[in-house]
């Protein structure tokens, strides 16, 4: 007959437990995250609307640069360069929504 220690059973115990449940959901909604964090930030609805229109130009604004870059039309140093450019002036677009 084997002889186990405790720690051993324990430890085996441990792991097929671990594998035997599932994996939680993440169940995160980035929209309703959003809103939430305007709603608790007090936004007006003018600076929501501003907010969601300027993110929607950034990431239009950064899919472009990544064709450029994925196509050849920009090197890859230039579209870092681009990418850097494109972020400080949404930063400062935000900024300026959010001080209004």
């Amino acid at each position: 007959m084997y002889r186990f220690s405790h720690r051993w059973i324990l430890v085996v115990a441990c792991l097929v437990g671990s594998v035997s449940l599932p994996a939680p959901s993440s169940g995160f909604d980035e929209d309703l995250f959003r809103e939430r964090l305007h709603e608790a930030l007090a936004f007006s609805p003018e600076q929501t609307d501003s907010l969601r229109f300027l993110r929607a130009d950034l990431e239009g604004q950064l899919a472009l640069l990544r064709n450029d870059v994925l196509s050849g039309a920009l090197l890859a140093i230039e579209g870092r360069i681009r990418y850097g450019e494109v972020l400080d002036s949404y930063r400062v677009a935000r900024q300026e929504i959010l001080t209004d």
